[in-house]
């Protein structure tokens, strides 16, 4: 018979799932929707070879890797056959397209508390912690609301950390190639997790799990690789979509929108611009990148030689991926729930309900925030605000705020220290 634990969790995902379900075909807000995610789908479904096909994919070219085009097949697919639309139709059309185009994120965010539910260390712990996840208000926003698939990043940064932090090196590698081949943004997390591979992990394990992470992406990439004859198709995708922003201010709450003054939001001030005649906005965002990347590889060798004390890798990713998000440019309103995806593996790393309390306010903290600042941006152009006045004012705050907290944060960390768990053991 089933547990009492497991009842109520089902009953709850069933609860959540209808509710988001409903909030998903009543909500009929097309932003993103109407010139990513909808024809991406419909290209999926009729020529799936073809995604990356610029006669295909029409203005709005397909810039993800094929994982998240391949799997709104389905979706694309009863969108086809059925006709539907989200800009005309009857109002149970548009409904059931809006509901449709919009699965997709509900679904990993369902995935991932189903995850955390199961592979919780404590019983005790299992259901509230599956719950927080699964009621989250910014994977809901996300996905409910806005129709995006940011669930996915989340779902694969979870499940491929929670493997390495276990030392189970093929599955984690093998979690981690689905995520590089689902969102550019798993390329920032590729230092980290190759660091703390080496850190665990023997040569021979390490050759072998960065053969596998590589050989997966390939055969992941092929079929299209051949369908359009460019074997660089890879590369190709991912620098279009590395420069395709080129604003310093994405809309996300960061350093820069709380450091820029309002003006520069009317400027359009992009990272080409030259700060000196030989320094660029660009230059300067790649040294800060690679000073992060450096500070951590430093970290690292430094608990390797006993240096000090290693922290959990949860926290180590949540600075690590809080670290780019704050001071990196380009940084969009919806970059920040990486950092979300690591607090939430925290929280499935405790054990007991009084190691929750430090866990708990990164988790509140940086669920507010990613919410807030999905809400203020989103809400901004569905509302179509004339002046940018007040959204720059709420920009700059946010701004401030958020950095300030990630700041406190860290301090806090820094002062108490918590100590990594050996899971080898």
């Amino acid at each position: 018979m089933l547990k009492k634990s497991h009842i109520l969790f089902w009953l709850l995902l069933l609860s959540a799932a209808i509710s988001e379900c409903v909030i998903a075909a009543t909500f009929w807000g097309n932003i993103d929707l109407l010139t990513y995610n909808f024809p991406w789908a419909q290209i999926s479904a009729q020529h799936w070879l073809g995604l990356y096909r610029p006669q295909y994919a029409g203005t709005y070219q397909v810039n993800y890797p094929p994982l998240v085009p391949t799997l709104l097949w389905p979706f694309g697919q009863i969108i086809n056959h059925f006709g539907l639309s989200i800009t005309t139709g009857s109002g149970a059309h548009k409904a059931a397209a809006f509901l449709t185009i919009k699965l997709l994120g509900m679904l990993f965010q369902w995935l991932t508390a189903g995850f955390i539910y199961w592979k919780a260390n404590s019983r005790r712990l299992s259901l509230v912690l599956g719950t927080l996840v699964l009621l989250n208000p910014s994977i809901w926003f996300n996905a409910s609301f806005w129709g995006q698939a940011d669930a996915l990043l989340i779902f694969f940064i979870v499940v491929s950390f929670y493997y390495l932090q276990q030392q189970r090196f093929g599955w984690a590698s093998f979690w981690f190639a689905l995520g590089c081949l689902t969102k550019l943004q798993f390329m920032y997390l590729a230092p980290l997790f190759g660091l703390y591979l080496l850190l665990k992990a023997r040569w021979p394990q390490v050759l072998a799990c960065v053969s596998g992470i590589i050989g997966l992406n390939l055969l992941g990439w092929l079929p299209f690789m051949l369908a359009m004859r460019q074997p660089l198709l890879p590369l190709k995708v991912f620098t279009s979509g590395v420069t395709q922003y080129t604003e310093i201010i994405a809309n996300g709450f960061n350093f820069w929108a709380g450091a820029l003054k309002a003006r520069i939001w009317s400027k359009q001030l992009r990272n080409t611009d030259h700060i000196t005649s030989w320094l660029t906005y660009n230059h300067l965002n790649t040294v800060i990148l690679v000073l992060i990347i450096i500070s951590s590889c430093i970290w690292f060798w430094c608990v390797a030689k006993k240096k000090v004390a290693a922290l959990p890798l949860a926290y180590t990713g949540a600075i690590y991926s809080g670290l780019i998000f704050m001071f990196t440019m380009g940084q969009h309103e919806r970059y920040q729930l990486s950092m979300l995806a690591f607090v939430i593996l925290l929280l499935l790393s405790q054990t007991e309900k009084n190691d929750l309390v430090r866990p708990l306010l990164w988790y509140s903290s940086v669920t507010l925030m990613t919410f807030l600042n999905q809400a203020v941006f989103y809400l901004s152009v569905y509302l179509k605000i004339s002046s940018l006045q007040g959204f720059a004012l709420a920009l700059r705050l946010g701004g401030i705020i958020n950095t300030l907290l990630f700041l406190l944060l860290v301090g806090e960390l820094i002062w108490h220290r918590p100590q990594e768990v050996d899971y080898a053991k």
